[in-house]
């Protein structure tokens, strides 16, 4: 383990210094390939308190196309509000349909915004959410592209309310089987600061949940995630979500291979992945706690048998004044299993 650690030190000294992925500007993209056909559609939980995030979707949604203009032939885009079962005025379901017609695709992101532009937050807090609902509404309720890349961003502040017709375990499991079988990539983000409030939280803390374990076999690199937009300002939501459909598309074809062990990374400004599969990024400066082993393990003093084996900690600082993204400046390496290196400072 210590000689595989030291091994990477190389690699990830260049990445720190070199690597700190930053957010576009106009005249960039995300994206370094072209892709000929691309659909992305949103179902948006549109309960309660969500109105400011539905505000900044709107706007990401006409930054994404101009972000993509150079890279993407053709870009379609569907909106859908959310509501749970039982709300009527605004509905439970509620499609931006475009005008004259029956279509729910937009290639014109004007027009698609003013089409949502009176859009807004109601109804809920009674229950959680209906995420799976909005999920199948997606999937069924509209004709997706056979060669477009497919992609469904689902965005809620609660776990699923289990409504009919995805009310049992079984529907579900086969709700997540069918976005794996129609090649459409699915993306969650979680707006509420409750972990326990987030829709794989039963897939990850119970073993009733089919979400995880139905979308994909434990060997398959592309594993259903979630994005953690815990407690970030709206404009913080818009850029972290546009970064995640960028990765999304760069992510490499799903070949399933082995993959034992979780894809954890910190990378960029920062973006994390925990050992759970949830994205998120680190907003705030200080010194942050990347890893510890054993997790009950004590960092402080006290006897070295009952130290950490490895403690990874990341430094977060701006760049400068003018900087609106902190970055990774040092990361710091110590532990039992590198007595003989000491500590590590990268």
């Amino acid at each position: 383990m210590v000689t595989q650690l030291l091994q990477q030190l190389p690699h990830l000294r260049k990445e720190l210094a070199t690597g700190a992925k930053r957010t576009p500007t106009a005249n960039e993209t995300c994206i370094n390939v072209t892709i000929p056909h691309l659909q992305i559609g949103f179902a948006m939980d549109c309960t309660g308190s969500t109105e400011e995030y539905l505000a900044a979707l709107k706007t990401s949604i006409y930054k994404l196309a101009v972000d993509f203009k150079d890279s993407v032939n053709r870009l379609e885009m569907a909106v859908l509000c959310f509501r749970d079962e039982g709300d009527v005025n605004p509905p439970r379901y509620e499609w931006a349909v475009h005008p004259g017609s029956e279509s729910r695709w937009f290639s014109d992101p004007t027009l698609l915004q003013s089409t949502i532009a009176p859009f807004h937050s109601s109804g809920g807090g009674n229950l959680p959410e209906d995420n799976a609902g909005a999920m199948g509404q997606m999937l069924h309720e509209q004709p997706w592209a056979p060669s477009a890349m497919k992609i469904v961003v689902v965005i809620s502040k609660d776990k699923d309310s289990k409504r009919e017709p995805f009310d049992t375990d079984a529907s579900q499991c086969q709700l997540m089987q069918d976005f794996r079988a129609s090649n459409i990539n699915l993306v969650l983000g979680h707006l509420d600061t409750n972990p326990t409030e987030s829709m794989l939280y039963d897939s990850t803390n119970k073993a009733t949940s089919p979400w995880r374990g139905c979308y994909a076999d434990p060997s398959d690199p592309h594993q259903l995630k979630e994005l953690q937009f815990m407690d970030l300002t709206a404009e913080e939501f818009a850029s972290l979500l546009i970064e995640e459909i960028c990765d999304t598309i760069g992510e490499p074809a799903a070949t399933p291979t082995p993959s034992p062990t979780a894809q954890v990374s910190v990378t960029g400004d920062p973006h994390v992945t925990n050992v759970d599969g949830e994205r998120f990024n680190i907003i705030r400066a200080g010194v942050h706690e990347l890893l510890r082993l054993p997790r009950r393990a004590q960092s402080g003093s006290g006897d070295s048998n009952d130290k950490p084996l490895l403690d990874v900690m990341a430094s977060v600082e701006w760049e400068n004044e003018d900087c609106n993204d902190p970055y990774v400046k040092e990361v710091g390496l110590k532990g039992r299993w590198l007595r003989s290196a000491g500590s590590l400072l990268l």
